[in-house]
């Protein structure tokens, strides 16, 4: 069987670093595996790891996507079938539209899978109405249980083709994980977008920082915020003691040497980032909102907050940062829950879709 990961670009992302992650495991003597990019602007190490992992990773379109965007399906179709492709499963809205007209309208016969990364936005609630009317991809996988409902009560004709299958980590052997000895340095990981809510997270900050003064906070990524973020933080008086590091490659090295982290979203549809934190030890704090209420048990591998009330957050700031004993006890079960959800496992799942379709 041979199965093509449509993409509309590798960029930086959790869908890109869980292709990568994937496809370290992807058994190819069993599912041949493909990654196709509609459009050439990609990161070159992302590729390359791809490719170290024996993956053909090919592009479909080599100029801007406005530029294509009539032509793909066509080129899609004459691909799969020179590649004798069997299934072809997307990763976000582009693609899945771009399968849809090549299957519905000219005629493609391969096994349509579409993996449901997020929650649908207003545009791709009008593509899923459409899709409902000419055809719906074969199976759709939600990354949680939480994203699986919120597509079911928008379009209940998805009702039979939607399974969850939960996001995995590569949690690191345990001899690098280093052991919680201190609880000062905090840490977020994520887009710095509106939903990701980092704005709450500075306000947090700031009130704990008021009781416990040597408290620090790096956050990794990039978005349209930075600039509002990094003024914000100037404001409060915190460009001292407050680190905003850009896009991150690798980012292990902070996963391994800071203490506390932290994830704010106003929603979230599984919460990757989280779930590479507890594989490193850390002790996690994070809003109570969509998928990470499936994998985290407040109190018990983390603290889960609010995510409208910067108090609250700030209290289990402080709370960690007064007791190294409770921040080891999360850390250790949080470990020991991102060895239950693995790549590995998401993998064979994705592997047991395939072989119901073909």
């Amino acid at each position: 069987m041979r199965v093509a990961h449509l993409v509309s670009a590798l960029h930086e992302g959790g869908i890109e670093r869980l292709l990568i992650a994937m496809s370290r495991h992807w058994d190819h003597s069993d599912v041949a595996t493909e990654v196709w990019v509609l459009n050439s602007d990609s990161i070159p190490q992302y590729i390359r790891e791809l490719t170290s992992s024996g993956v053909l990773v090919r592009s479909i379109g080599n100029r801007p996507r406005e530029k294509l965007q009539f032509r793909l399906p066509a080129w899609l179709k004459r691909d799969a079938v020179k590649n004798d492709i069997c299934v072809v499963h997307s990763h976000t809205p582009y693609p899945l539209a771009i399968v849809t007209i090549a299957r519905c309208f000219l005629g493609a016969r391969f096994r349509h899978v579409h993996h449901q990364h997020g929650l649908a936005t207003d545009e791709q609630k009008w593509l899923w109405r459409v899709l409902g009317k000419v055809g719906a991809p074969d199976r759709v996988i939600a990354v949680s249980g939480w994203v699986r409902d919120r597509l079911i009560d928008d379009f209940p004709f998805l009702r039979d083709r939607i399974v969850v299958v939960h996001n995995g980590v590569e949690p690191p052997d345990r001899e690098l994980v280093r052991p919680i000895t201190r609880t000062r340095e905090l840490f977020a990981a994520s887009r710095l977008v509106p939903f990701k809510n980092m704005g709450l997270l500075l306000d947090a900050f700031a009130i704990a920082r008021a009781d416990c003064s040597d408290i620090r906070l790096t956050v990794l990524g990039d978005g349209i915020q930075r600039d509002d973020l990094e003024r914000k933080a100037k404001a409060l008086g915190m460009d001292c003691c407050v680190s905003f590091r850009g896009y991150v490659l690798e980012p292990e090295q902070y996963f391994r040497d800071l203490d506390i982290f932290v994830l704010p979203s106003l929603y979230e549809p599984f919460g990757l980032s989280l779930l590479e934190a507890m594989s490193w030890g850390r002790a996690c704090i994070a809003t109570s909102v969509g998928g990470t209420a499936e994998f985290m048990d407040d109190n018990q591998n983390g603290l889960l907050v609010s995510a409208v009330d910067p108090k609250e957050m700030a209290q289990a700031i402080l709370k960690l940062a007064n007791d190294l004993s409770l921040a080891q006890r999360l850390g250790m079960n949080g470990r020991q829950t991102s060895e239950r959800l693995t790549v590995s496992a998401t993998v064979s799942q994705i592997q047991e879709v395939y072989r119901g379709l073909v």
